[in-house]
């Protein structure tokens, strides 16, 4: 994150796309501001799994383009080994941990980092499709909060009483507290049970598939339309980076060949909302873009979300990692004068 805002004499607010925060309260992004040495900037956490990149340009975009901020700092970051099964190998092995982070700051029409548009959707009737079950509000309201005077404070998924079963004090210990989250009564059916619901990250993993493939195709295709773009004049298609099935599927099927595909799956897993900067970041440092090339992403995630957005690339990353790590990139620009 430093790195995305080295030389940059100010951030006027900080957006934090994330669905692993520090707390359920109070929200990350403060206190991100304040360890980067923002000051008393506005900064709030946006959770749309791993859409939420992609939902985050189109909110960073809305807030300086209206001309209430001129920079506003974007970060994806997951961690998604916070609420993996380890005994669910079907999703151990995808995902990773990871952040990215862009700056959106205003800029001239036509010049390299233009924000061109966006195509945002939402199906919360798939909202079981890709979950966390427990730890939420809804999970207490049919459980009832933790009890207390029966808690052990510090002993419920890493921090306070959520999580605490009636009867123990020692349920819903954390992962790398040896017991993998599970609750009272491990061995009985009820691992990891946190507040009343499954603390695990969950994925129904054929139905996303078929609908991230639908969704994310359809969302490009609309966008192209939009902005005026032919599949064949996108320069790079950057997807979140799912599954390397689910990439090649939305390639094919809105036109783009795999020598313009941006891919980082292999090398870090999926890394919810920071795979597509860490994948822009990546291929950046290798030198694969030019200032000016037109750059088209697009994600899925839980909720049911999904977005896509068109851009021109800005040229002012970086050409090589920085220390064993990717420089994140920047410069982006909105589409209006300033």
């Amino acid at each position: 994150m430093d790195r995305a805002v080295d030389g940059v004499d100010a951030v006027d607010a900080v957006v934090l796309a994330t669905a692993t925060p520090d707390h359920p309260c109070p929200a990350t992004a403060p206190e991100l501001a304040a360890r980067l040495g923002l000051g008393a900037v506005p900064a709030f956490d946006l959770g749309a799994v791993c859409s939420g990149f992609v939902y985050g340009l189109a909110v960073c975009h809305g807030l300086v383009v209206s001309g209430l901020y001129d920079r506003v700092l974007l970060v994806g970051a997951d961690t998604y080994s916070t609420w993996l099964d380890p005994r669910d190998r079907s999703a151990g092995v995808v995902f990773g941990d990871g952040a990215g982070a862009a700056l959106i700051a205003a800029g001239r029409t036509g010049s390299p980092g233009e924000l061109l548009g966006f195509d945002l959707g939402s199906d919360g009737a798939g909202r079981e499709l890709i979950t966390v079950a427990g730890g939420g509000s809804r999970s207490r309201s049919r459980t009832g909060p933790p009890d207390p005077e029966r808690s052990v404070p510090g002993q419920a998924a890493g921090g306070d009483a959520a999580g605490q079963a009636a009867g123990t004090g020692t349920a819903g210990q954390s992962a790398g507290a040896g017991t993998a989250g599970r609750v009272a009564g491990a061995g009985t059916g009820t691992a990891g049970q946190a507040a009343g619901g499954d603390a695990f990250f969950r994925m129904r993993g054929r139905a996303v598939y078929q609908h991230a493939v639908e969704r994310m195709t359809g969302s490009c295709r609309s966008l192209l339309t939009t902005v005026g773009w032919d599949a064949a004049q996108v320069d790079h298609f950057v997807p979140h980076q799912a599954n390397a099935r689910i990439l090649r599927a939305v390639a094919d099927r809105v036109g783009i060949g795999a020598d313009r595909c941006v891919t980082h799956l292999d090398r870090v897993g999926n890394t919810g909302a920071a795979s597509i900067p860490l994948a822009l970041a990546d291929a950046a440092a290798r030198g694969r873009f030019r200032a000016g090339d037109r750059v088209l992403l697009t994600a899925f995630g839980g909720g049911l979300t999904w977005g896509t957005a068109a851009l021109s690339w800005p040229g002012t990353v970086r050409a090589a990692p920085l220390d064993g790590r990717y420089a994140p990139w920047e410069g982006t620009h909105h589409d209006g004068d300033g």
